[in-house]
């Protein structure tokens, strides 16, 4: 006889506490440190332009849409007017860089 339990699961839970692999994240562990709401500033890097003529830039995993120009390339610094789901719209409140 085994002095071990027959047990479903493939590790135990001191394999995975003292494994040498990286922890696999939560998905509450992915959202981003600070929260987009309106009226909130952010600093962002314009690397798309939409089929509308407003700039996209990206911000942890949220795409921003920028209203009132700018070009690929630009750092500018932007208010959040609206918030969706992994959308954001946004105005230009400074350029930063060109």
């Amino acid at each position: 006889m085994t002095k071990y339990r027959d047990h479903k699961e493939v590790y135990t839970r001191d394999y995975s506490r003292w494994s040498v692999y990286p922890k696999i994240p939560k998905p509450e562990e992915y959202q981003a440190q600070e929260k987009l709401r309106p009226g909130s500033e952010i600093t962002i890097e314009i690397r798309d332009i939409d089929e509308k003529g407003r700039g996209v830039g990206y911000y942890n995993r949220t795409v921003i849409r920028v209203n009132g120009g700018g070009t690929v390339g630009d750092k500018v610094r932007v208010k959040i007017t609206e918030r969706r789901d992994n959308e954001a719209y946004a105005d230009i409140v400074e350029w930063l860089q060109k």
